[in-house]
C-alpha cells in the first residue's frame, strides 16, 4: 500500500472511528492533502478538486476544511499576509512550521524543537505555548547562503 493511500485510509478510519460522515467532499479533499507534500491554502485546494474543474464551490470547500479542522483530520497553520494553509494530521508527521521571509517556502521542523522554551515559558511566565497553528519566521538555508554571497 503506498504512503498516499495509507493517509487516506487512516483520515476516513478516523472519521468513521468518531462517528462522523464519509461525504464525497471530504474524501477528495483528503485525497488531495495526502497526495501533497505541500501545505495547501484552500485556493489550492478548490482548483485541485475535480481536477481543476470548477464544480465544486469554494464555499463547500471552506466548510469541509472547517469540519475536517474541528474533527482533528487537518490542521492549519497561519501565515504572515497570506492565507492559512493545511495539511493532514497525522502523528508520524508530526511537524511545526518554518516560514521564510524571502522566498516563502515553508519547511516542516520536528515538533519537539520547541520543548525546552515550551517548559521554560510554562516554568517562568506560568504561560502555555501552542505553536501549532502559526509559522516561526526567519531565513531558509537557500536564502541565506543568497544574502551572504550578495555581500
Amino acid at each position: 500500500m503506498t504512503d498516499t493511500r495509507q493517509r487516506i485510509d487512516t483520515a476516513v478510519d478516523r472519521l468513521r472511528a468518531d462517528g462522523e460522515r464519509i461525504t464525497k467532499a471530504r474524501v477528495a479533499l483528503i485525497e488531495i492533502l495526502a497526495g501533497s507534500d505541500d501545505h495547501l491554502s484552500a485556493e489550492d485546494i478548490a482548483d485541485r478538486m475535480d481536477g481543476g474543474a470548477s464544480s465544486t464551490h469554494r464555499a463547500t470547500v471552506y466548510r469541509t476544511l472547517e469540519s475536517l479542522v474541528k474533527a482533528g483530520i487537518v490542521a492549519h497553520v497561519h501565515l504572515p499576509h497570506g492565507s492559512a494553509r493545511y495539511h493532514l494530521v497525522d502523528t508520524a508527521r508530526a511537524h511545526l512550521h518554518l516560514l521564510c521571509r524571502e522566498c516563502g517556502d515553508i519547511i516542516d521542523a520536528p515538533p519537539d524543537l520547541l520543548d525546552e522554551v515550551r517548559e521554560r515559558l510554562g516554568d517562568s511566565a506560568g504561560f502555555r505555548l501552542d505553536p501549532d497553528h502559526v509559522a516561526l519566521t526567519g531565513w531558509c538555508r537557500h536564502c541565506m547562503t543568497d544574502v551572504a554571497t550578495a555581500d
